[in-house]
């Protein structure tokens, strides 16, 4: 029961009543607009919310129009009662639009909060990691400080000990060189 089909014969001519001079009035849009009526009507098709749409803005126009025809077959002018129903159509069915539109953006609205929710687990996740990486930071900082520390410090003990290793050299070469020598040799032995 889809709405775009019945108002076929309403949109080749619409006679209007109250100017007999005018001619018929051409609203023959059904070529330009067959490719969105097409897919109007697959789209009904596939979706349950939009058939449901389509077939409750197809009871209303059934039934306005059966309204404004039953009022014109009694009388050539139409009450006031027949214009507010059809005034109250495009209102109901704005308000149809309306409500779905908004459960529609509700729906969003609570998919984009779930989705905000796991962002935010993942950056509370990234963040603790950023804490984690800081201290392990400061901790291989203070580590790579200690050893350039200590490879300084030995640098200076292996020199001091060089230094020293050569003078006891020094010496015992001296005491060896003057070994008849009684003083130079225990001057030799004190200096190692």
């Amino acid at each position: 029961m889809m709405f775009c089909g019945d108002l076929s014969p309403l949109m080749n001519c619409i006679k209007p009543s109250s100017n007999k001079n005018t001619s018929l009035v051409r609203t023959d849009m059904r070529s330009k607009y067959s490719s969105d009526l097409e897919y109007y009507t697959s789209s009904c098709q596939q979706d349950s919310d939009l058939k449901t749409f389509d077939s409750s803005l197809h009871q209303r126009t059934t039934s306005v129009m059966k309204s404004l025809a039953d009022q014109a077959a009694k009388s050539q002018s139409i009450s006031q009662g027949t214009l507010m129903e059809v005034y109250e159509f495009p209102l109901d069915l704005n308000r149809d639009v309306f409500l779905t539109q908004c459960e529609s953006v509700y729906e969003q609205q609570v998919l984009l909060l779930e989705e905000l929710g796991k962002l935010k687990a993942k950056l509370d996740k990234k963040q603790r990691n950023v804490k984690i990486w800081r201290r392990l930071s400061k901790l291989v900082l203070s580590v790579e400080t200690g050893a350039r520390v200590n490879k300084i410090a030995r640098k200076n003990y292996e020199s001091k000990l060089r230094i020293r290793i050569s003078s006891v050299l020094e010496t015992v070469e001296f005491a060896v060189e003057r070994e008849e020598d009684e003083v130079a040799m225990i001057l030799a032995v004190q200096e190692i």
